[in-house]
Protein backbone atom coordinates (compact mmCIF):
# COMPACT_ATOMS: atom_id res chain seq x y z
CA UNK A 1 0.00 0.00 0.00
CA UNK A 2 3.04 2.26 0.07
CA UNK A 3 3.61 4.90 -2.54
CA UNK A 4 5.92 4.05 -5.48
CA UNK A 5 9.48 5.27 -5.36
CA UNK A 6 11.00 6.93 -8.42
CA UNK A 7 14.69 6.80 -9.34
CA UNK A 8 16.62 8.50 -12.11
CA UNK A 9 19.48 6.52 -13.64
CA UNK A 10 21.49 7.93 -16.55
CA UNK A 11 18.67 10.31 -17.48
CA UNK A 12 15.95 7.61 -17.42
CA UNK A 13 13.23 7.41 -14.74
CA UNK A 14 12.30 4.15 -12.98
CA UNK A 15 9.57 3.13 -10.54
CA UNK A 16 9.59 0.24 -8.06
CA UNK A 17 5.84 -0.34 -8.67
CA UNK A 18 3.81 -0.64 -11.91
CA UNK A 19 1.69 2.40 -12.69
CA UNK A 20 -1.61 2.26 -14.55
CA UNK A 21 -3.19 5.38 -15.99
CA UNK A 22 -6.80 6.08 -15.06
CA UNK A 23 -8.59 6.94 -18.31
CA UNK A 24 -11.20 9.67 -18.49
CA UNK A 25 -14.62 8.08 -19.15
CA UNK A 26 -15.53 8.44 -22.82
CA UNK A 27 -18.88 9.57 -24.13
CA UNK A 28 -20.86 6.66 -25.55
CA UNK A 29 -21.98 7.47 -29.12
CA UNK A 30 -25.53 7.05 -30.34
CA UNK A 31 -26.43 4.18 -32.60
CA UNK A 32 -25.71 4.95 -36.24
CA UNK A 33 -28.47 6.95 -37.92
CA UNK A 34 -29.58 7.31 -41.54
CA UNK A 35 -30.73 10.92 -41.89
CA UNK A 36 -29.18 14.36 -41.73
CA UNK A 37 -32.13 15.52 -39.63
CA UNK A 38 -30.94 13.32 -36.77
CA UNK A 39 -27.75 15.44 -36.65
CA UNK A 40 -29.79 18.65 -36.82
CA UNK A 41 -31.98 17.51 -33.91
CA UNK A 42 -28.97 16.40 -31.86
CA UNK A 43 -27.19 19.74 -32.24
CA UNK A 44 -30.20 22.05 -31.87
CA UNK A 45 -31.63 20.25 -28.85
CA UNK A 46 -28.23 20.14 -27.06
CA UNK A 47 -28.95 16.61 -25.90
CA UNK A 48 -25.56 15.94 -24.28
CA UNK A 49 -24.78 19.49 -23.14
CA UNK A 50 -21.51 19.37 -25.08
CA UNK A 51 -19.67 22.65 -25.59
CA UNK A 52 -17.83 22.55 -28.91
CA UNK A 53 -19.06 20.23 -31.66
CA UNK A 54 -17.30 19.38 -34.93
CA UNK A 55 -19.20 17.78 -37.83
CA UNK A 56 -17.11 16.01 -40.46
CA UNK A 57 -18.69 15.24 -43.85
CA UNK A 58 -16.22 12.54 -44.84
CA UNK A 59 -17.98 11.46 -48.06
CA UNK A 60 -21.32 11.55 -49.84
CA UNK A 61 -22.77 8.87 -47.54
CA UNK A 62 -21.08 9.44 -44.17
CA UNK A 63 -21.30 12.28 -41.64
CA UNK A 64 -19.75 12.07 -38.15
CA UNK A 65 -20.34 14.33 -35.14
CA UNK A 66 -17.39 14.79 -32.74
CA UNK A 67 -17.03 16.48 -29.38
CA UNK A 68 -14.31 19.07 -28.82
CA UNK A 69 -10.75 18.08 -27.91
CA UNK A 70 -10.29 16.54 -24.47
CA UNK A 71 -7.18 16.85 -22.26
CA UNK A 72 -5.37 14.31 -24.46
CA UNK A 73 -6.24 16.20 -27.66
CA UNK A 74 -8.64 13.45 -28.69
CA UNK A 75 -12.23 13.70 -29.87
CA UNK A 76 -15.15 11.49 -28.86
CA UNK A 77 -17.61 10.35 -31.52
CA UNK A 78 -21.09 11.52 -30.56
CA UNK A 79 -23.11 10.41 -33.57
CA UNK A 80 -22.55 9.02 -37.05
CA UNK A 81 -25.08 8.81 -39.87
CA UNK A 82 -24.88 6.91 -43.16
CA UNK A 83 -27.17 7.30 -46.16
CA UNK A 84 -28.82 4.09 -47.42
CA UNK A 85 -26.58 2.13 -49.75
CA UNK A 86 -27.11 2.50 -53.48
CA UNK A 87 -27.43 -0.59 -55.66
CA UNK A 88 -26.57 0.99 -59.00
CA UNK A 89 -23.58 -1.30 -59.45
CA UNK A 90 -25.93 -4.29 -59.61
CA UNK A 91 -27.49 -2.95 -62.84
CA UNK A 92 -25.06 -0.52 -64.48
CA UNK A 93 -22.76 -2.09 -67.06
CA UNK A 94 -25.10 -5.05 -67.59
CA UNK A 95 -27.41 -5.70 -70.54
CA UNK A 96 -31.02 -5.70 -69.35
CA UNK A 97 -34.26 -6.39 -71.19
CA UNK A 98 -36.23 -3.18 -71.70
CA UNK A 99 -38.86 -3.98 -69.05
CA UNK A 100 -36.24 -4.60 -66.35
CA UNK A 101 -34.26 -1.58 -67.53
CA UNK A 102 -37.27 0.75 -67.32
CA UNK A 103 -38.09 -0.47 -63.81
CA UNK A 104 -34.47 0.11 -62.82
CA UNK A 105 -34.62 3.70 -64.10
CA UNK A 106 -37.87 4.55 -62.33
CA UNK A 107 -36.81 3.12 -58.95
CA UNK A 108 -33.20 4.30 -58.78
CA UNK A 109 -33.29 7.77 -60.37
CA UNK A 110 -34.98 11.09 -59.67
CA UNK A 111 -37.66 11.85 -62.26
CA UNK A 112 -36.17 14.56 -64.48
CA UNK A 113 -36.74 15.69 -68.06
CA UNK A 114 -33.71 13.69 -69.21
CA UNK A 115 -35.03 10.56 -67.50
CA UNK A 116 -38.46 10.98 -69.08
CA UNK A 117 -36.88 11.41 -72.52
CA UNK A 118 -34.86 8.26 -71.94
CA UNK A 119 -37.95 6.33 -70.85
CA UNK A 120 -39.85 7.53 -73.91
CA UNK A 121 -37.29 5.65 -76.01
CA UNK A 122 -36.66 2.52 -73.95
CA UNK A 123 -40.32 1.96 -73.08
CA UNK A 124 -41.21 1.57 -76.78
CA UNK A 125 -38.63 -1.14 -77.28
CA UNK A 126 -40.73 -3.57 -75.27
CA UNK A 127 -43.24 -3.92 -78.12
CA UNK A 128 -40.66 -4.73 -80.80
CA UNK A 129 -38.98 -8.01 -81.57
CA UNK A 130 -35.85 -6.13 -82.66
CA UNK A 131 -34.47 -2.64 -83.01
CA UNK A 132 -32.31 -0.98 -85.63
CA UNK A 133 -29.52 1.31 -84.49
CA UNK A 134 -26.88 3.49 -86.11
CA UNK A 135 -23.88 4.63 -84.10
CA UNK A 136 -21.20 7.29 -84.67
CA UNK A 137 -19.45 6.80 -81.34
CA UNK A 138 -20.93 9.88 -79.67
CA UNK A 139 -24.62 9.36 -80.34
CA UNK A 140 -26.84 6.44 -81.23
CA UNK A 141 -30.00 6.48 -83.34
CA UNK A 142 -32.75 3.97 -82.58
CA UNK A 143 -35.77 3.13 -84.71
CA UNK A 144 -38.67 2.58 -82.30
CA UNK A 145 -42.26 1.76 -83.17
CA UNK A 146 -44.70 4.47 -82.11
CA UNK A 147 -47.85 3.04 -83.71
CA UNK A 148 -48.97 0.07 -85.74
CA UNK A 149 -48.26 1.78 -89.03
CA UNK A 150 -45.51 4.32 -88.33
CA UNK A 151 -41.96 4.40 -87.00
CA UNK A 152 -39.89 7.26 -85.64
CA UNK A 153 -36.14 7.85 -85.40
CA UNK A 154 -34.94 9.16 -82.06
CA UNK A 155 -31.35 10.24 -81.46
CA UNK A 156 -29.77 9.39 -78.13
CA UNK A 157 -27.17 11.98 -77.18
CA UNK A 158 -24.40 10.59 -74.98
CA UNK A 159 -23.43 11.18 -72.26
CA UNK A 160 -26.78 11.59 -70.50
CA UNK A 161 -27.14 13.61 -67.29
CA UNK A 162 -29.22 11.76 -64.68
CA UNK A 163 -29.72 11.96 -60.91
CA UNK A 164 -29.45 8.56 -59.22
CA UNK A 165 -30.33 8.14 -55.55
CA UNK A 166 -26.89 8.02 -53.93
CA UNK A 167 -26.84 10.33 -50.93
CA UNK A 168 -29.14 11.56 -48.16
CA UNK A 169 -32.78 12.11 -49.03
CA UNK A 170 -32.83 15.59 -47.48
CA UNK A 171 -30.63 17.08 -50.21
CA UNK A 172 -30.94 17.31 -53.99
CA UNK A 173 -29.30 14.30 -55.60
CA UNK A 174 -26.20 15.33 -57.58
CA UNK A 175 -26.04 15.07 -61.36
CA UNK A 176 -24.07 12.16 -62.82
CA UNK A 177 -23.12 11.31 -66.38
CA UNK A 178 -24.05 8.00 -68.03
CA UNK A 179 -23.70 6.35 -71.43
CA UNK A 180 -26.69 4.47 -72.87
CA UNK A 181 -26.21 1.61 -75.33
CA UNK A 182 -29.02 -0.23 -77.14
CA UNK A 183 -28.58 -3.79 -78.39
CA UNK A 184 -30.45 -6.31 -80.48
CA UNK A 185 -33.21 -8.19 -78.69
CA UNK A 186 -34.53 -5.03 -77.02
CA UNK A 187 -31.66 -4.95 -74.55
CA UNK A 188 -30.36 -1.77 -72.90
CA UNK A 189 -27.18 -1.05 -70.99
CA UNK A 190 -26.21 1.98 -68.91
CA UNK A 191 -22.52 2.73 -68.31
CA UNK A 192 -20.87 5.01 -65.73
CA UNK A 193 -18.87 7.99 -66.94
CA UNK A 194 -15.66 8.08 -64.88
CA UNK A 195 -16.11 11.40 -63.12
CA UNK A 196 -16.15 11.87 -59.35
CA UNK A 197 -17.31 15.49 -59.39
CA UNK A 198 -20.76 14.37 -58.26
CA UNK A 199 -19.23 13.23 -54.94
CA UNK A 200 -17.80 16.71 -54.31
CA UNK A 201 -21.19 18.18 -55.24
CA UNK A 202 -22.94 15.89 -52.74
CA UNK A 203 -20.53 16.81 -49.91
CA UNK A 204 -21.06 20.52 -50.65
CA UNK A 205 -24.85 20.10 -50.58
CA UNK A 206 -24.67 18.21 -47.25
CA UNK A 207 -22.60 21.00 -45.68
CA UNK A 208 -24.99 23.66 -46.99
CA UNK A 209 -28.00 21.78 -45.60
CA UNK A 210 -26.46 21.39 -42.14
CA UNK A 211 -25.29 25.01 -42.05
CA UNK A 212 -28.81 26.16 -42.85
CA UNK A 213 -30.63 23.88 -40.40
CA UNK A 214 -28.33 23.94 -37.35
CA UNK A 215 -28.94 27.05 -35.26
CA UNK A 216 -26.45 26.22 -32.49
CA UNK A 217 -23.43 28.52 -32.94
CA UNK A 218 -20.83 26.25 -31.30
CA UNK A 219 -20.79 23.88 -34.26
CA UNK A 220 -18.08 23.68 -36.92
CA UNK A 221 -18.77 21.80 -40.17
CA UNK A 222 -15.90 20.54 -42.32
CA UNK A 223 -15.85 18.38 -45.42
Amino acid sequence: MSKPNFTEINGAFYSDKPLNRIEIPKIMPFERGKTLNSIVDYCNQKIDKIGEIVIHVSDYRTVTVYAGLDKDNKRSVLLQVKAPESYLEDYVGIRLDSETFNTFLQTNFVITENLLNLLSITSHLATNNSIKTSDDGMSQTAVVETSVVSKEKKEIKNPITLRPYRTFAEIEQPDSMFILRLHEGNQCKLEFVKNDYWQIDAITKIKEYLNKKIIENKVSIIG
